[in-house]
């Protein structure tokens, strides 16, 4: 078992039948670099254990989980200060399955977990993670850039 993760435009499709909505990104194909998935295009399919993993190693915990930053500035203030994560108070997996706003502060940590993980010596650093990083990169930047509502899902 493991994560369908998105990056693109918020899209949605109605359930009519079963009356729901269910939020989403439109898939686009073929025009990123090779992921972790071996696919070019806007989603990744990682384990939900290799993805927590990936996560502690390039410093990406809190962006994608939270952390401490999870929960109310007005029970914890102190934790909700600038720190690693540019801010961001709530991990982008913060709902599972769900769909939430990508951010310029997204794409910078991504641009930094980037260039940390390349300063590694070669024999630290694995392909599937530079993959990772490197379609977090792209992706997160072409939603920002080409996308009136840019967004990250997981399902």
């Amino acid at each position: 078992m493991g994560f369908n993760l998105y990056i693109g435009e918020f899209n949605h499709e109605v359930v009519y039948k079963d009356r729901v909505v269910l939020p989403g990104v439109r898939v686009e194909e073929d025009i990123g670099p090779l992921n972790s998935s071996d696919r070019r295009d806007n989603q990744c399919w990682p384990g939900y254990i290799a993805w927590h993993d990936f996560c502690v190693d390039v410093g990406l915990l809190e962006v994608f989980y939270g952390g401490k930053r999870c929960g109310s500035p007005a029970m914890v203030p102190e934790l909700f200060d600038a720190g690693p994560v540019h801010g961001l108070l709530h991990g982008l997996l913060r709902r599972h399955p769900g769909v939430v706003e990508l951010l310029p502060a997204h794409h910078t940590a991504f641009v930094e977990a980037k260039l940390a993980y390349a300063q590694r010596p070669e024999e630290e650093q694995e392909e599937y993670v530079t993959r990772r990083l490197e379609w977090l990169c792209w992706w997160t930047d072409w939603a920002l850039t080409e996308c009136d509502h840019p967004s990250f899902a997981n399902s």
